[in-house]
């Protein structure tokens, strides 16, 4: 097995690749190569694409001239034909944590922005897109800046007002803060 840097021009789709890429997984693929690179290699058996399939063709579409590729060309057919299918297939026996990526994803400033990640994932997730915004509120509702408790601000308390600079946005509902993102 060795790595090397295949032109795309070289590249063939296995004939035994079952999976289709539909548009937006390849567009979606492209969003994540122009704001990532390559981090995941494809795997070439004789020249023939078993294993990125779609990441070969979001290359293509966002004009890369090559990609990184695992030579497995020691492979007989039949083991390239079952690493095709093992690389497809395993990637769907895994479980989300909900409570974890619930978490991970109020620690990211903003979700809109990766690859992926809409409200059909979060729903496939079982995470409504309600559930990130209610926690970025009750989250932001604990903090109590906005005075509703009758106290007044200590004297050396900052004026502040709607042009205040902040860290973070809550990417559905548009409420910022600054400070901690969780």
């Amino acid at each position: 097995m060795k790595i090397k840097n295949i032109k795309l021009s070289e590249i063939k789709e296995a004939p035994f690749n079952y999976n289709l890429h539909p548009q937006n997984q390849i567009e979606e693929l492209s969003k994540s190569l122009k704001k990532f690179g390559q981090f995941k290699n494809i795997v070439l058996w004789e020249g023939y694409c078993i294993a990125g399939n779609g990441l070969v063709f979001a290359a293509r579409e966002s004009g890369y001239e090559s990609l990184s590729a695992i030579i497995m060309d020691d492979l007989s057919e039949d083991q390239a034909k079952e690493l095709c299918v093992a690389d497809n297939a395993t990637p769907y026996l895994a479980i989300a944590d909900n409570e974890k990526l619930n978490k991970l994803l109020m620690s990211i400033s903003n979700i809109d922005d990766i690859p992926g990640v809409d409200s059909s994932w979060l729903k496939n997730q079982s995470i409504e897109m309600d559930t990130i915004i209610n926690n970025h509120n009750s989250k932001n509702d604990d903090d109590d800046i906005d005075g509703d408790d009758g106290e007044e601000p200590p004297e050396d308390f900052k004026e502040y007002d709607e042009d205040i600079e902040t860290d973070y946005s809550c990417p559905s509902c548009g409420y910022k803060w600054s400070g901690s993102p969780k």
